[in-house]
């Protein structure tokens, strides 16, 4: 009979201790903080793909597809004070060049 009540005894006094029966004190409180949603920063207009140093010879022609870093139907392409012929698609950008000896024997 003494080991019946140690035993009860013992297990009324652990269930009473789990962590199951025990409530939670403090209360859960709501995220006041709004979400803030990360907005693009605008960047500048560049040209990605072109390439400083051209090598042509007299008498040939170049076709450049020049590309930019912002989606290409938003902007128009021109040239401001451009050398002597050289001209440019202001819809696609396709630079072109005809290196002709007059462009160099005139000396512009």
């Amino acid at each position: 009979m003494k080991v019946l009540y140690c035993f009860l005894f013992l297990f009324t006094f652990l269930h009473a201790n789990s962590q199951e029966s025990q409530k939670d004190t403090i209360p859960v409180r709501q995220d006041t903080i709004p979400v803030v949603v990360p907005v693009d920063a605008d960047t500048v207009l560049r040209i990605i793909n072109l390439n400083p140093y051209f090598t042509i010879q007299v008498d040939s022609s170049l076709i450049y597809d020049l590309q930019i870093n912002k989606p290409a139907e938003n902007y128009y392409w021109y040239l401001n004070n451009s050398p002597v012929g050289v001209r440019i698609d202001r819809a696609t950008g396709l630079l072109f060049f005809k290196a002709d000896k007059s462009y160099f024997k005139s000396g512009k």
